[in-house]
Parts: structure tokens; C-alpha cells; sequence
């Protein structure tokens, strides 16, 4: 979907599923980049959309990731093969995730175990020299378009947001929560094995004082009204998971029951039955994703607990 004459969000479909992982597409003249690729296993959705849409992969000048997990790397290095005039831009911290990517394919399998059952898609690493290593505050060109980096650690260490300074438009990555349509709730990105709640608040915080139009967020979609109250209310959200799952915790609460908890606090704020729920919350995120997020704040968090309560 084009939401202006130079961005087009894709959905990567993973896993048949929709609206739950984005890559976005940019456009200026005849020069292209794409912002995030999705798993490995979604590279023919991406070459498809790039084709109907007339977006020739053969002048893709950037792949921009937000930071190196797979569902937002995965697919890079399948896509450079096709696009081998690309650099792929990224951080100093995740250059070795992009050389060596095995790491991060056997770190998800080690974090999901067996709940997952959909394929991530291969991984497939990537030249050094194909890599443009980029700083806080850098601006790189796609024709009359300037993308400003700003580094924003927390969910990783690698962690970028994009600023398109002519739309005004964020591209936020991971920095903010997940808020899928049709499931009115936040749910923070608190991967293991860290999720340090003060940094990435800060990082919310940094990307407030910008001049915003719009917002896009990988899981999933696009924030145009109420921008400010959007990004309060991710901080308030993140900053009262830890709270509550330390609380919890601390009354000797079980990391099952724990997320159980949580689940349901999560469908009494989106006010909707777990029948009615998007097909991808309901068999995704609710039973897995939340889970992890879980793990990320006890794993960030876990000497604030007493021994006697494991």
C-alpha cells in the first residue's frame, strides 16, 4: 500500500499471516531502499511486491535495517543476491549478526523452542564490503529524500530509527511497542536477554523531540493521529510491565502463571474474547510472543528477585 508517492508498506506475509510484520519501501526518482526485509522466508514476498509494483530490485541502492533479529534481518542477504549493487546499512554492534547470521537464526530457535512451528527461512550471510556502517545523526540520500540515522538501544544494542526528513515520516522499529490492528493493546518488544527498560525509554523519549507527520512501526502499521499520546503511551506501558511483572514476581507468581496473567490483562484492554482476536494474535502472539516478552523483562531484571523465590 502506498501511503504517499514515496512509501509503500509491504507486508511480508509471513507465515500466511497478515499484518503482523512490515517491510517498508522507499522511492525517490529512480533510486530504492527498503527499510527492514522480514524473515528469510518471506524474500519471495518481497521480490514479488517489488516487481508488481514496479520497483526495479536491480536499483535497490539501500537495505536499511533497524537491527539485526530475524524478523527484520533474515531476509537481507537472500535479497542482496538480487540486488547485489545494494549496501546494506547497519550499525558497528550488528555487523557481526550480518556476517555470521547463524548466530541469530540459532538464538531464535534457543528463545521460541518448540512454540513455534512456522519456518523462519534460511539465512544467508553478507560480504563485509557490501555493508555501509552507519552513526547516530548520519544522514544518507535516496534522491530528493534524506533518511536521518538515530540510534535508539534498548530492544538491541544495534538498534536504529529512520527519520525521512522531507515526509516527516518515522520509521521506529523495534523502539516502540507492538500494536497490531485489530488488538487495541500494547505489548513492549522485551527480547531476552536484555530489555533495560531506562534505555529504551530514553530512546522513546529522543524520538518525541522529532517533527513527526506519521510513524511506522514493523508490528504493524502506520500511527498518524495523536502521535505524542502514541509514544506516552508506550513509555507508560513498558515502564509498568516491569513493575508488574517484578511485583509478581516477587509474591512468588510462576513465570506461567505469570504470563496468563498478562494475557488477559492484555484482552480486558484491547476489550475483545480471544475468539475475536486477529488471526496472527491469537495463535502468535498470545501464546508465544507474550511469553518472550516476559522472559526479556525477568531475564533484564531477575536479581531484583529474592533466591527463595525459584
Amino acid at each position: 500500500m502506498w501511503i504517499d508517492e514515496y512509501i509503500y508498506i509491504l507486508d511480508t506475509k509471513w507465515g500466511g499471516y497478515e499484518k503482523a510484520i512490515a517491510a517498508y519501501i522507499l522511492r525517490s526518482g529512480d533510486e530504492y531502499a527498503i527499510i527492514d526485509t522480514g524473515y528469510g522466508a518471506s524474500t519471495q514476498e518481497l521480490i514479488d511486491t517489488m516487481n508488481k509494483i514496479d520497483a526495479d530490485i536491480e536499483k535497490l541502492k539501500y537495505i536499511i535495517l533497524t537491527h539485526t533479529h530475524l524478523d527484520h534481518m533474515g531476509g537481507a542477504g537472500h535479497l542482496l543476491k538480487k540486488a547485489n549493487k545494494a549496501k546494506v546499512v547497519v550499525t558497528e554492534p550488528g555487523i557481526i549478526n550480518l556476517i555470521r547470521p547463524l548466530r541469530m537464526y540459532y538464538g531464535a530457535k534457543m528463545v521460541f523452542g518448540d512454540d513455534f512451528k512456522i519456518d523462519f527461512g534460511s539465512v544467508s550471510k553478507i560480504d563485509p564490503n557490501n555493508l555501509l556502517i552507519v552513526e547516530d545523526n548520519q544522514v544518507i540520500k535516496l534522491g530528493e529524500l534524506s533518511l536521518r540515522i538515530l540510534e535508539t538501544p534498548g530492544h538491541t544494542r544495534d538498534h536504529i530509527s529512520i527519520y525521512e526528513e522531507k515526509t516527516k515520516t518515522l520509521f521506529t522499529g523495534d523502539a516502540v511497542c507492538n500494536n497490531y490492528p485489530g488488538f487495541d493493546a500494547l505489548i513492549p518488544p522485551a527480547s531476552p536477554p536484555l530489555y533495560p527498560v531506562k534505555t529504551v525509554v530514553k530512546s522513546i523519549e529522543k524520538l518525541k523531540r522529532l517533527d513527526l507527520n506519521r510513524i511506522l512501526i514493523p508490528h504493524y502499521g502506520l500511527v498518524e493521529k495523536d502521535i505524542d499520546q502514541f509514544l506516552d503511551n508506550n513509555i507508560e506501558t513498558i515502564e509498568s510491565w516491569k513493575e508488574y511483572i517484578i511485583n509478581k514476581l516477587m509474591k512468588g507468581y510462576s513465570y506461567t502463571e505469570l504470563t496468563e496473567l498478562i494475557t488477559k490483562k492484555l484482552l480486558e484492554e484491547s476489550n475483545i474474547s480471544l475468539s475475536e482476536t486477529p488471526k496472527y494474535v491469537k495463535e502468535v502472539v498470545l501464546p508465544v510472543l507474550v511469553k518472550v516478552s516476559v522472559l526479556g523483562y525477568m531475564a533484564t531484571y531477575i536479581n531484583r528477585f529474592p533466591p527463595e523465590s525459584f
